[in-house]
């Protein structure tokens, strides 16, 4: 079946009352026709008369509906009552959505507004045995420039147009005022958000310039500096870190360039880099690709590079990740190649020998790469030779 109830707007409440209010102005204007004596200078001087009656009626009503209708923020609210939620943040909980603060108008003008509704309100009731006096006084004031006997006609201008135009204040406030407030702050905060989002951009340009600059550097040019590098790639966007992750990676793997060794330099600072801004630790990629690098250097420098690939392992078993087992072949082979024994080309000691053991297991469990990882790693074979450790011992 058809739905043929139109949706209600708030919008057409105002423009009815308009209708209402020109009534009235029509009413005046009639009601002029029976100036004495009869005359186009009478009947004018009447119906301005009449006509600024109502309208001072309908502007002071207006101001009064417009004090009871500001809108309050919900950080007035909640300041008001810290031990309760209001009924939108209840029903914004049940639906599963977040309660947020949708506009924020000024303060003061919500405090004036509730000073001066409950003074008016309680010195009203107070006084309100007096009103019809002081009606009839304001009326019989404003009949002067009517004809004669018009005090119950201006009393019935004041009254209608008054109460007009409170609504008229009230509705104005309530529907009106709280939509320009709730727009205002999407606008800020629209721009607030651009703002960000262009300063992530030129933080992120600059980090890939920094980055590709260190990555292809002349051998005789002079280096960027490691801070100025490490704080462009921490100020970084999550994607971009990706990105420098990955041209950092294959970097390092070029084992073939000639200035690899030059890439390795910028290698190093840039994994370190991505370590500091994982405020987390996380990512345990970047102390495995930092612990190859350091291998991979002329100098290699086996202590922080056994160090990184733990860190990693350790990373890797904190968040549960499968996989990566040439981390502990890698370590392997790093405590082979630091250990003074292996040089001398004696068996390694009980305690380190099961440290190395317990490392090979792992990466021999890997069946489809144990073969290729072993294959060109002859330090790895000629430890397991001089310490007759078979790889039946690995299972």
């Amino acid at each position: 079946m058809l739905n043929l109830k139109k949706e209600f707007t708030y919008d057409v409440a105002l423009p009815r009352l308009m209708y209402a209010a020109l009534v009235g102005f029509v009413v005046v204007v009639v009601y002029a026709l029976r100036a004495e004596p009869p005359g186009m200078r009478t009947y004018f001087g009447v119906v301005t008369v009449g006509l600024m009656s109502g309208l001072a009626a309908f502007v002071s009503g207006g101001l009064l509906g417009f004090l009871f209708g500001v809108p309050h923020s919900r950080g007035t609210e909640d300041r008001a009552t810290p031990n309760t939620e209001s009924n939108r943040d209840v029903e914004a909980k049940n639906s599963g959505q977040e309660a947020r603060s949708t506009y924020t108008p000024n303060t003061a003008l919500e405090q004036i507004s509730d000073w001066l509704t409950k003074m008016l309100v309680g010195v009203g009731l107070i006084e309100i045995k007096v009103f019809p006096g002081k009606l009839q006084a304001i009326s019989a004031y404003m009949a002067k420039g009517l004809p004669e006997g018009a005090e119950s006609f201006v009393s019935a201008v004041l009254i209608y147009f008054s109460v007009c135009g409170f609504v008229f204040g009230f509705l104005w406030a309530r529907i009106y005022l709280a939509r320009w407030f709730r727009e205002a702050d999407e606008v800020k905060n629209l721009a607030q958000k651009v703002s960000q989002l262009e300063e992530k951009q030129r933080a992120d340009a600059l980090a890939l310039m920094r980055v590709a600059h260190a990555l292809n550097r002349a051998p005789d040019e002079k280096p960027l500096d490691a801070k100025e590098l490490a704080d462009s790639i921490k100020a970084a966007s999550a994607s971009v870190k990706a990105q420098i992750f990955a041209q950092a990676k294959s970097a390092s793997e070029e084992y073939k360039a000639k200035d690899h060794q030059t890439k390795l330099e910028a290698v190093i600072p840039i994994f370190r880099a991505l370590i500091e801004s994982d405020t987390k630790g996380i990512y345990h990629r970047n102390h495995g690709e930092l612990s190859y690098a350091l291998r991979r250097t002329k100098s290699p420098n086996l202590v922080e590079s056994e160090k990184e690939v733990s860190l990693a392992i350790q990373i890797r078993d904190q968040i549960g990740a499968s996989g990566w087992k040439y981390y502990e072949f890698h370590r392997a082979r790093l405590r082979i190649r630091m250990d003074p024994k292996f040089k001398s080309k004696q068996p390694s000691e009980p305690a380190l020998r099961e440290q190395i053991i317990s490392d090979l297991k792992p990466a021999y469990s890997q069946s489809g790469r144990w073969k290729e990882w072993l294959e060109g790693e002859e330090v790895v074979k000629n430890w397991m030779s001089l310490n007759n450790v078979k790889e039946s011992d690995l299972t």
